[in-house]
């Protein structure tokens, strides 16, 4: 199994966080190696995320759990840096996979854990097996209904038993 490396992108004005805060937040996920980066919004995560597998010599990306626009909008930074996105289903792709780019429900402030709704298998696979993997943690005002933003998360249904969720702390030990 690879030793993915974690870097966190806080994206600020929307999505959640979990008390006390993005500065503790910042501070448990650095202390178990992930990187933190500030993003202003989903296009600026986007170029973070390709110019990273460029510095890193990577050759692909793959974007599990994002669909619609933002996913072309990335597919198409991807390609034009000379980058391969690869397509779902990503098993059969798993070794070919430099950079995972995900989004996640929540973080846990307290551990500097992110949660992923990891139902699908081409986030799991995309998380587990990426040589570096970029989450997008977006970031609300303190004081959010979790319940309601997971249900949002979710595209409107509720995280029931049929759900997984993976929580994510840090580089996984080799």
């Amino acid at each position: 199994m690879r030793n993915t490396k974690t870097k966190i992108l806080i994206l600020k004005g929307s999505g959640i966080l979990i008390l006390p805060g993005v500065g503790s937040m910042k501070k448990k996920a650095e202390a178990v190696q992930a990187q933190v980066v500030d993003v202003a919004n989903l296009d600026e995560a986007f170029r973070y995320a390709v110019d990273l597998t460029r510095r890193m010599e990577g050759a692909s990306m793959a974007a599990a759990g994002w669909n619609g626009s933002d996913r072309a909008a990335l597919k198409n930074l991807v390609e034009a840096a000379g980058l391969r996105f690869i397509e779902p289903p990503l098993r059969e792709h798993a070794d070919d996979i430099h950079t995972a780019f995900t989004p996640t429900d929540f973080g846990i402030a307290e551990t500097g854990s992110l949660v992923l709704d990891s139902t699908s298998e081409d986030v799991r696979v995309a998380t587990m097996l990426s040589e570096v993997h970029v989450a997008v943690l977006p970031v609300l005002e303190p004081g959010v209904a979790l319940r309601a933003q997971v249900r949002v998360s979710t595209g409107g249904s509720e995280i029931g038993r049929s759900s997984v969720l993976r929580f994510t702390t840090g580089e996984r030990p080799v």
